[in-house]
């Protein structure tokens, strides 16, 4: 009777082992692509400073420009 039990317990954990390794497989997935998000997103913020960096030194030279040809014409 016993045996019996011990042949339905085996089973049961090897089902059970079976999904154990399905769910760490999935885990694993997910935390790969949490991974692949973050990089995405720290890559999208740098090329952002960048373009940032970019507009604002822009806005300084069209401003020096600016303040050079109006100091010029006054005189």
């Amino acid at each position: 009777m016993f045996k019996k039990y011990t042949k339905y317990e085996d089973k049961i954990n090897n089902e059970l082992n079976g999904f154990q390794e399905i769910a760490d497989f999935e885990a694993e997935k997910s935390d790969l692509i949490v991974v692949n998000y973050q990089e995405k997103q720290r890559k999208s913020a740098k090329i952002f400073f960048i373009f940032a960096l970019v507009v604002i030194v822009l806005v300084i030279i069209t401003l020096i420009v600016f303040l050079s040809w109006f100091v010029s014409t006054q005189k």
